[in-house]
């Protein structure tokens, strides 16, 4: 057999050699570029307003097929600011897709939970501040989870950023994982082989920019050797999202009219007002209206659509005392692709950015009775 398989090979001709040879140098190159394709990650930040609260919302995912993601390395953009809350104090809510792979290495798990600060001391985070982020922290939040297998938890430090970071923006959030595949029962494994796919938190501690503009945030990504446990920082790659503060606005405009209606006296209001954006209309676009007694107590009152002028209106009926009342618009996102990159880290490659979501929010505007 071995004779007749030599012979088989020698009746290749120079043009199938050539091909052979061409494949295997594709595959030399697909294995090659292996050291920074382990990792695709697609990264998305928005900002919202909801009546006094703001909320940034970072959304970070990998394939699952990818290689397991050790670090996520945040770079606050300049013009957001941060007022870091105290230990024990909620810092936001929290969402994740888990692989568990010591329960079920194919299939991923959703997750929620909520981020709390924690001191940057505290015992439970001595593997990660060892190995992961050896940075001083100026403050340290845990991202605690709940799912139909049991709780799980990881945490992000809070680092000022230095050196030939400092112009990326004024923090770096630093996400630690431990290693999913080292052997069972291996000091710092991370519990049931917990490989995180995908997580997103919606923090509370950020002011967003109050001029508009354009604001770049970067996010460095590590996977881990695989089986060693180790960081593997030769295979970083980069994702971006841009979060647009629009130089737009919301005018909103209220009539009042009176009528009976059981005998009392009540009356209804109007509402009408314009989105536009850089001096433009927009639309069509869903307009949320909020209302109440208090500028600070605001429910909603419902949604409308803008028409092809942009412009929107809505009936409050039925009222019987003073009301502020408040229109906001949301700006949606898009997927920019790595031609939307702007890479940050010399050789790194940047491999995905996108545009996050934003909201319009109008003044306030009260209607007495």
């Amino acid at each position: 057999m071995a004779e007749r398989s030599d012979r088989h090979v020698g009746l290749l001709g120079w043009g199938s050699r050539a091909i052979l040879a061409g494949l295997f140098a594709m595959v030399a190159l697909v294995a090659a570029g292996r050291s920074y394709g382990a990792l695709t990650p697609h990264f998305v930040v928005s900002s919202t307003v909801v009546g006094a609260e703001q909320t940034v919302t970072i959304s970070a995912s990998k394939p699952k097929a990818d290689d397991a993601v050790g670090r996520v390395q945040i770079f606050v953009p300049t013009g957001f600011t941060l007022n870091a809350p105290g230990v024990g104090t909620g810092v936001g809510k929290a969402t994740a897709k888990v692989l568990m792979r010591d329960i079920d290495p194919s299939t991923e798990l959703s997750w929620a939970g909520t981020v709390a600060a924690i001191a940057p001391t505290d015992p439970s985070l001595a593997y990660e501040g060892s190995s992961c982020d050896t940075s001083q922290h100026l403050a340290a939040w845990m991202v605690q989870l709940n799912g139909s297998k049991g709780t799980f938890s990881f945490p992000i430090f809070v680092d000022a950023t230095s050196g030939t970071t400092a112009s990326l923006g004024p923090y770096v959030l630093v996400a630690c994982f431990r290693p999913s595949d080292t052997a069972a029962g291996t000091a710092n494994r991370s519990p049931d082989g917990n490989a995180v796919d995908s997580f997103s938190v919606s923090l509370t501690p950020f002011m967003r920019p109050t001029t508009a503009g354009a604001y770049r945030w970067r996010s460095l990504w590590t996977p881990f050797t695989a089986g060693t446990g180790a960081l593997n920082t030769a295979a970083n790659v980069e994702a971006q999202s841009v979060v647009n503060i629009p130089a737009g606005q919301i005018v909103i405009f209220g009539k009042k009219s009176t009528l009976k209606a059981h005998g009392k006296t009540v009356f209804r209001v109007l509402i009408t007002g314009q989105v536009r954006e850089g001096g433009e209309t927009v639309g069509p676009v869903l307009v949320t209206i909020r209302h109440g007694s208090s500028k600070t107590k605001l429910v909603s009152l419902g949604g409308v659509k803008t028409g092809s002028d942009s412009g929107f209106t809505k009936f409050a009926t039925l009222l019987t005392k003073s009301q502020y009342f408040q229109a906001s618009a949301n700006v949606l996102g898009q997927d920019l692709g790595a031609a939307g990159c702007q890479a940050s880290f010399g050789s790194v490659p940047c491999v995905d950015a996108s545009v996050g979501a934003g909201r319009l929010v109008s003044g306030m505007m009260l209607v007495k009775r």
